[in-house]
């Protein structure tokens, strides 16, 4: 299974998201500490790893704005913005956004 990196995110919190350690999620691509990481760099996710969970289509209501969907959903407005394609923070009642999966702690 592969994986797209969404910015701001890690390699420690793509790991937690699949229920696997770093050095195992290091090791299947064989990265090294010193290796750069980028939003939309692929990932070689190993075949024993839980599937994460599914992103979420959210439709904006009356009231919302990206940071208040954002606090609902424990993700950042950043994330919300980059999986929409979204270049202003301003949104339209009806308006549908996918919300990506939040990172659960353990």
């Amino acid at each position: 299974m592969t994986y797209q990196i969404s910015p701001y995110e890690t390699l420690y919190d793509i790991a937690r998201k699949f229920g696997i350690t770093l050095q195992e999620l290091m090791d299947y691509n064989h990265l090294s500490d010193y290796t750069p990481i980028y939003p939309g760099m692929i990932l070689q996710i190993p075949p024993a790893a839980p599937q994460p969970p599914a992103n979420t289509i959210y439709t904006v209501q009356r009231g919302d704005s990206l940071w208040s969907i954002a606090q609902k959903f424990g993700v950042s407005v950043e994330n919300i913005m980059y999986m929409n394609n979204l270049v202003s923070p301003i949104l339209c009642v009806g308006q549908q956004l996918v919300i990506p999966a939040a990172v659960t702690p353990f």
